[in-house]
């Protein structure tokens, strides 16, 4: 691409892109996804150094002290559960690859139950228990399965 347009590879390798495009990029799934968080993140970003990407223009967005203390509450929990993720992957919990084979997996859907629970009760009050069940990545889909683990066969 850099031959065939070396303008448009010009502006690719800008450091803003990034900071630009995410947003763009995040906002096209966020909804279904379960992504606000990281679109939220990455609307904070651009606010964060918008005077660098836009001299001389208004922001039409602004997030209050609230939001950001919020946004920063919740990315310590998804670091939490990222910890505790790994902690069991290591620890051989979970699958590293998230596959479970078929004859164990009425035995890992129960050990999931079991970790949310214990995960769960690890909230401080009521509204953090309530977050900490939302964060937790294998939930029941409306299909019936485990979202976030797989049947093989």
């Amino acid at each position: 691409m850099c031959k065939r347009a070396p303008r448009h590879w010009a502006v690719l390798q800008q450091q803003t892109v990034p900071t630009i495009r995410k947003p763009v990029w995040l906002v096209t799934g966020a909804w279904e996804n379960r992504d606000l968080f990281f679109l939220r993140e990455s609307l904070m970003e651009l606010v964060a150094n918008r005077e660098e990407l836009f001299p001389g223009i208004a922001c039409p967005i602004e997030f209050s002290r609230e939001d950001v203390e919020l946004q920063a509450k919740e990315q310590e929990n998804i670091n939490g559960v990222g910890h505790l993720l790994i902690l069991f992957r290591d620890e051989a919990v979970l699958p590293v690859d998230g596959m479970v084979d078929p004859k164990d997996f009425d035995i890992a859907r129960e050990n999931c139950r079991k970790f949310k629970e214990i995960f769960v009760r690890l909230g401080k009050d009521d509204d953090e228990r309530e977050l900490f069940r939302n964060l937790w990545p294998y939930q029941k889909s409306e299909a019936g399965i485990l979202a976030g683990s797989h049947r093989n066969g």
